[in-house]
């Protein structure tokens, strides 16, 4: 028997096995496989129509009858067939053989030959083809088909399990990976871009959940420009990805427009999605977020599929898990070493054994010698013998450094038989509750001057009145007319008190207008200078904003501080007089300041300076340093800046100077001319 026959009855005996499993009977009624397009390779014309007029009879597409194995390979190549048909001996130079090794190895498409006789030679040739199957001519309808099925079956089952080796290839890829210490991030990018290829799908992505409950899109391919760590998607049951979460199991969904489960995101919809799946991140405390894979075209996903896209999020999972807990590990390890706070441990005998960076910077920024025992309390003995004798597990204390207030925590480590201090620079804290406090002090003192001035403007009316009838009962000149004159003036002197008084009360909230800061400035400051030997220098910005302020009472304020300024220079020396826009990232550095843009104005002298003493006092009501000062000048300049939502502070060091700084907010009106202090 020759060796074409001796397949032929092989393939027989393989058609009955499987048509007594019922295996064939629903093969052959996939209507996949019944749609199968197919190419004929046949160069008798009526052997070619014949096979075209009876496929198409089995529901099979002919995509198109050549005659040459030239053609063959051209036509495969353009139309990529499911099958092809090849008649093994073919007129031209290039026989069916030669056009079948061709195409198996550059196209992998599954060929059938067709033979009427063959001798044993060209049989070994096909042979080493790997053909698909053969039949003999002339042939029953039945012969073709089971051959077409049977060839149809095998390449589906070959690619799928070609497939599915890949798949479990690239999981091994992706897993090597993770254990390499890839960032997880990138790890992320890599796995999308990986089962984007293989899976032959246009978008995969990974959704992370946020602590608000939403899922960000954390990484994709596909998408469009800037969604990326961007979009957001409704973790709700009316999208996929919530959905998932719910049912905490793989979604499948073979066409969006007709699911009935949920409607789909917007994300999905904008990019016309149709199919896709997706899977639960596992975190440490339940879903991390969701991995998923989508396309435009309906699609049937394999079982294979899926396992493999549960692969990727799995190994994804642990890996997030593990960087999750060495951080976790790392983070409390080096939380004392990396802390921006100083922290020392000491042993009971306390010595410091321990010290982290921060405690070297701070001592540096403080201009101090690096010795961590800085940081001890005076009383540490004391705390050291307390949390000894477990008396007290934790204490607290305020250390001053070199003009900076340190609250530090004291804690007893028993498992480690140590004693931690945290250090935490409260020195702004500190000045913000000085500001209260001062703020509250002068709304006291207002609602006291304010009653006061009134009942003492009332008072001195009377007297005033009473003066000038008497004056007007006296001759100029008389001695009685000059007493009276000069009780007149100290009556005027106690009435421009009461409108200093009045400054803290609410009769002295200013009147605004937009005014121009800087010609309010240069103004003062030549009034304030003249005649003095003190020279000025003025660094004031072009483009200064204007102000929305009481222009008489801000007046008053720079007089203030510039007759401080000169008093402090009585020999002479330099006023720096600064004015400059502030930004709003700058303002929020400034205490008490509300992040906008803000108008500074800086007095700069080069006299004899503030004492640390004194500087903590300079805005109280009543504290003065002068032998005929009142105390009110600073104090009611720190009132008025305060009523203009502006902030006021100092910076002096005795015999080294002092620079006051106004912070005004800036106007968003534009500047007019028309209107002045009177």
């Amino acid at each position: 028997m020759k060796l074409h026959s001796i397949i032929y009855v092989k393939i027989k005996k393989l058609y009955l096995t499987i048509a007594s499993s019922d295996y064939l009977e629903s093969c052959l009624m996939d209507k996949q496989m019944a749609k199968a397009r197919i190419l004929v390779v046949e160069d008798d014309e009526t052997t070619a129509n014949n096979i075209n007029r009876c496929l198409e009879e089995l529901g099979y597409v002919v995509s198109d009858i050549v005659s040459t194995g030239k053609l063959a390979f051209q036509k495969a190549k353009e139309q990529n067939p499911d099958l092809i048909l090849m008649d093994i001996v073919l007129k031209e130079k290039v026989d069916g053989i030669e056009a079948a090794e061709k195409i198996r190895n550059n196209l992998n498409i599954p060929v059938i030959y067709l033979t009427a006789y063959a001798d044993d030679i060209t049989l070994q040739r096909a042979k080493i083809t790997e053909p698909f199957g053969y039949i003999l001519k002339p042939f029953k309808r039945s012969d073709l088909r089971v051959n077409i099925e049977l060839s149809l079956y095998k390449q589906k089952r070959d690619k799928d399990l070609n497939t599915h080796l890949m798949q479990l290839e690239r999981v091994a890829d992706l897993g090597q990976q993770a254990l390499s210490g890839i960032d997880i991030f990138t790890l992320m990018h890599e796995s999308i871009l990986l089962v984007a290829k293989t899976l032959e799908v246009e978008y995969c992505k990974v959704l992370e959940i946020l602590p608000e409950g939403e899922l960000l899109l954390r990484s994709g391919v596909g998408w469009k420009e800037g969604l990326v760590g961007r979009a957001r998607v409704d973790s709700g049951l009316d999208s996929q990805a919530g959905y998932t979460l719910v049912s905490k199991a793989p979604v499948i969904v073979n066409n969006l427009k007709t699911e009935t489960r949920f409607s789909g995101p917007k994300l999905l919809h904008e990019h016309n999605v149709i199919s896709g799946i997706s899977v639960i991140i596992q975190g440490q405390k339940g879903a991390w977020g969701v991995f998923g894979v989508h396309t435009t075209k309906i699609r049937k996903f394999t079982n294979n599929d899926i396992n493999f896209i549960l692969s990727v999020a799995n190994i994804l999972s642990a890996t997030i898990n593990r960087k999750q807990s060495e951080e976790r590990i790392e983070h409390l390890a080096s939380f004392p070493k990396m802390n921006i706070m100083p922290i020392l441990e000491l042993d009971f005998s306390g010595a410091v054994s321990f010290y982290n960076d921060s405690t070297i910077k701070t001592l540096k920024k403080l201009n101090l010698k690096e010795d961590a025992t800085l940081f001890l309390p005076k009383d540490i003995d004391d705390i050291i013998k307390a949390l000894e004798n477990k008396e007290k597990v934790q204490l607290y204390r305020e250390l001053e450094i070199k003009d900076h207030i340190f609250a530090e925590d004291i804690h007893l480590l028993p498992k480690f038989n140590v004693i931690r201090l945290y250090a935490r620079d409260i020195t702004e804290q500190k000045k913000r509750e000085r500001e209260r406090l001062k703020g509250q002090k002068l709304e006291s003192l207002g609602v006291l001057a304010g009653g006061i001035a009134h009942d003492f403007n009332n008072i001195l009316t009377a007297i005033i009145g009473n003066i000038n009838l008497a004056m007007m009962q006296t001759k100029e000149g008389d001695k009685i007319n000059v007493r009276l004159h000069k009780l007149e003036k100290s009556s005027l002197r106690a009435k421009n008190l009461t409108h200093k008084l009045l400054t803290f009360a609410k009769g002295g909230k200013p009147v605004k207008k937009t005014i121009c800061i800087a010609e309010l400035l240069r103004e003062s400051v030549e009034f304030a200078i003249r005649g003095s030997n003190i020279i000025t220098k003025f660094y004031i910005d072009d483009d200064l904003n204007p102000v929305d302020a009481d222009e008489c009472q801000i007046n008053q304020v720079l007089n203030n501080l510039l007759i401080n300024s000169q008093q402090a220079m009585p020999s002479g020396g330099v006023l720096e007089i600064t004015a400059r826009n502030i930004n709003d990232n700058e303002s929020r550095e400034i205490n008490d300041l509300k992040p906008c843009k803000h108008v500074m104005i800086s007095i700069a002298d080069s006299g004899v300076g503030i004492p640390k003493n004194t500087l903590l006092k300079i805005f109280d009501p009543y504290f003065t340093t002068k032998q005929n000062g009142t105390g009110l000048g600073l104090a009611s300049s720190f009132a008025i800046i305060k009523n203009h939502n502006g902030s006021i502070a100092v910076k002096s060091e005795n015999g080294g100077g002092s620079t006051f700084s106004v912070y005004l907010p800036a106007s968003n009106n534009i500047f007019s001319k028309d209107n002045k202090c009177e």
